[in-house]
């Protein structure tokens, strides 16, 4: 699947199927998922029932394992695409003790602390297990 410039440069890859790209953005203050549908179609709302719901699925098993596996208490949900237009689900775990709360962090570079390889490498483990 041919990924936009802007989420290739922004993220790492971490998972691929037929159906779907999984992406992990940058910045480690958060852990920030960006799930790529492979579609034509622009808007989340467009695609036909059964892909979306399959889409959801994924959303909520990683929005479970941000909650499960690391300090934040919510996850944020975006399909928002005014930068990307290229359809993309923002899944990002947010608390009141992150560096940027209660604000968005769409866009927000104030704060921004990189992944060690090791850590990528534990997280695209993690979640081929859980998506498989």
């Amino acid at each position: 699947m041919n990924i936009n410039i802007r989420l290739r440069t922004d993220c790492h890859h971490l998972f691929e199927n037929d159906k779907y790209t999984l992406l992990l953005n940058k910045n480690a203050e958060y852990l920030w998922f960006i799930l790529v549908p492979n579609t034509e179609q622009e808007d989340l709302l467009d695609l036909d029932k059964s892909h979306r719901d399959e889409l959801m699925d994924v959303c909520s098993k990683l929005s479970g394992y941000i909650k499960s596996n690391s300090t934040f208490t919510k996850t944020n949900f975006g399909a928002i695409g005014n930068v990307v237009s290229q359809m993309h689900l923002h899944i990002v775990g947010r608390s009141q003790n992150d560096p940027l709360f209660p604000a968005v962090v769409w866009g927000n570079t104030k704060t921004s602390k990189d992944y060690t390889t090791v850590q990528v490498e534990s997280l695209r483990k993690d979640i081929e297990d859980l998506l498989k």
